[in-house]
């Protein structure tokens, strides 16, 4: 919730400021619900999957992301490609080589695709960069209502866009798989307090 309460003082300060019109930049970390930032009203210029600190104008906007919890943004990243997204198909056919998400976590260091973009830590599209807030997938509808708030649009639900369909990662994982998964991520977890 301290992320929640920087973003809403970041947005209040620069709405302000000298009575300008505020840009706004999203950075779009695969998995953190960045499409049902994107494809709505609010206009908002998308960065796309880039790494924040190759975005040169970065400073003229008013720059934000959105994180995830590193367990459920792996799991959500391997049932999105489980059913074919239709963009990377090579990713779908070798996850399909893998018996379960137990075996795809257990086997995760054998996968073809293990340095792509959807499995990316999320720190490494923060890093070395000026990003004005850094928002929480875990409480987008609340910071949603915020933004369109201090932005002055009627409030609208964000639309849940591009999701996949599992069960809540605390069922799905044991103690092994959340063992190798905080490996992986560990870097999220301790600079995102998940």
């Amino acid at each position: 919730m301290g992320n929640l309460l920087s973003f809403i003082y970041s947005l209040l300060v620069l709405s302000r400021q000298n009575n300008r019109l505020m840009k706004l930049l999203f950075i779009h970390i695969p998995r953190t619900g960045g499409r049902s930032i994107t494809e709505n009203e609010v206009k908002v210029k998308n960065a796309g999957h880039v790494f924040a600190k190759d975005i040169k104008d970065i400073k003229d906007y008013f720059s934000f992301t959105i994180v995830r919890n590193p367990y459920d943004r792996f799991m959500s990243s391997y049932y999105f490609h489980l059913v074919g997204y239709k963009g990377k198909r090579e990713i779908s056919q070798e996850i399909h080589k893998y018996k379960n998400f137990r075996h795809f976590v257990e086997n995760f260091h054998t996968f073809k695709y293990k340095d792509d973009i959807q499995f990316t830590p999320q720190y490494k599209f923060t890093e070395n960069a000026n990003i004005t807030s850094i928002c929480k997938f875990e409480d987008i509808e609340f910071e949603w209502e915020w933004i369109c708030l201090i932005l002055k649009i009627p409030d609208k639900k964000l639309p849940h866009i591009n999701n996949s369909k599992h069960f809540p990662w605390q069922i799905e994982y044991n103690n092994e798989m959340r063992k190798t998964v905080y490996k992986l991520y560990e870097k999220d977890f301790d600079l995102f307090n998940y």
